[in-house]
């Protein structure tokens, strides 16, 4: 078995052809440069952040990039948020229409024109959303009976929905069904809020515990604009690489377009930074 491994590892590096894709790409290019191509399967990512900063609309947009641009498997798992709410998240970042227009269903023409011009496109089974489970005490675990053993990224949002208790064994039965299923697992692990304006320190992410012990990869998210008003940064975003078991740590700067729920590269915006 081992000399097997070897063998296909050697066909993959050598003969394209012979590689499966062994990343999930997050759709901001720095990002995916820092993590030698993405989000690597087989292994638990925490996605963390104080309140109010995106971490939700951080993981959403994981999942809906690997479904509608990488032409990968997802399913966007949030027991606390309706389908809805999800959805909304996904037509406002992918056909670029205010998501306080999807909201409240009133559209300007171009907006509705952008939405028709992206439905072929979002018409696919790749993302799945699992939302709205109600009370803890009601919910399955959310890989229990092999679901979503075909889906080569999972996005939990949130694993605080967990603390009943059974977090300290959900993240490893996580990790196991990553490996095991060749598929990357992504799980939203809030901070609590902070008087600080600085950017959450390894004291306060390693405040996650069982979360920060188990996980492979950890990202925090801080936006200097959500605690300082005069902030000179207006839009800019810090992703940290606080924890990578196979890399090194870094900080990695990105763009908030809360209008259109989404975080996007730099590139992205004319006059960005390169």
């Amino acid at each position: 078995m081992g000399t097997s491994a070897v063998i296909d590892r050697l066909n993959a590096l050598v003969e394209p052809s012979f590689a499966p894709t062994t990343t999930v790409p997050t759709g901001l290019d720095a990002l995916d440069v820092a993590l030698d191509g993405g989000l690597r399967r087989g292994q638990v990512v925490a996605v963390t952040s104080r309140p109010g900063v995106g971490c939700s609309t951080f993981a959403t947009g994981l999942a809906r990039y690997a479904a509608y641009q990488a032409g990968l498997s997802s399913v966007m798992v949030a027991p606390r948020t309706s389908a809805d709410e999800i959805a909304a998240r996904i037509l406002s970042a992918e056909a670029r229409v205010p998501i306080t227009q999807i909201r409240s269903g009133v559209l300007d023409e171009s907006s509705r024109q952008r939405l028709r011009d992206s439905k072929a496109r979002l018409k696919t089974d790749l993302l799945a959303i699992s939302a709205g489970w109600g009370p803890p005490s009601s919910a399955a675990d959310p890989v229990e009976h092999g679901r979503w053993n075909d889906r080569d990224l999972i996005v939990l949002d949130d694993i605080n929905y967990y603390f009943d208790g059974s977090t300290s064994i959900l993240l490893p039965r996580l990790r196991d069904h990553a490996r095991r299923t060749s598929s990357a697992v992504v799980v939203v692990a809030p901070l609590s809020a902070s008087a600080s304006t600085d950017a959450p320190d390894l004291r306060e992410i390693g405040a996650l515990g069982t979360v920060w012990e188990d996980a492979d990869l950890v990202i925090s998210i801080h936006r200097d604009d959500v605690s300082c008003q005069d902030s000179s940064r207006p839009g800019e975003a810090e992703l940290t690489i606080a924890k990578h078991r196979y890399g090194a740590q870094r900080t990695i700067s990105v763009l908030f377009q809360g209008h259109y729920a989404r975080f996007v590269p730099y590139a992205a915006q004319p006059g960005g930074k390169p």
